[in-house]
C-alpha cells in the first residue's frame, strides 16, 4: 500500500493520476494503461484486506481508516471507470462489497 502511493511522487505518474481522476476517457492508450496497472495495485491491496479483516487478521483500527480512504477513491470518476472495466477479475465477495460501498469524497485540498 505505502509503494503503491509513494508512487505519486514522479511527477509524470502524477499527472496521469490527476488527470484519471475526471478525465479517464481522455487519456491516452498508455496513460489509460499505466492509471489502471496504479488502481489495481491499490485494490488488489484492498482486496487482500478485505478477506483478512473477514477472517479477523487485520484489526478494525487499520480497517475502518483504510475503508474510509477507499471510499474517497472511489467516488472519483477514474477509480469507478476501472472498476467498471476490471471488477470482473476480482472475488465476487469482494466486489458486492465495493458496489455497496457508501462512496466519500476524495479531495486534494
Amino acid at each position: 500500500f505505502r509503494l503503491g502511493i509513494t508512487s505519486f511522487q514522479d511527477a509524470q505518474r502524477a499527472d496521469v493520476y490527476v488527470n484519471a481522476l475526471t478525465n479517464f476517457d481522455l487519456l491516452s492508450d498508455s496513460e489509460r494503461l499505466q492509471f489502471i496497472s496504479m488502481v489495481q495495485g491499490l485494490l488488489r491491496v484492498w482486496e487482500e484486506a478485505f478477506f483478512q479483516f473477514a477472517e479477523d487478521r487485520l484489526d478494525n483500527r487499520v480497517w475502518e481508516p483504510m475503508v474510509a480512504q477507499y471510499s474517497d477513491w472511489m467516488s472519483s470518476k477514474g477509480f469507478q471507470r476501472v472498476w467498471e472495466i476490471r471488477k470482473h477479475t476480482y472475488n465476487p465477495d469482494f466486489r458486492t462489497f465495493v458496489d455497496e460501498l457508501t462512496l466519500g469524497d476524495y479531495k486534494f485540498s
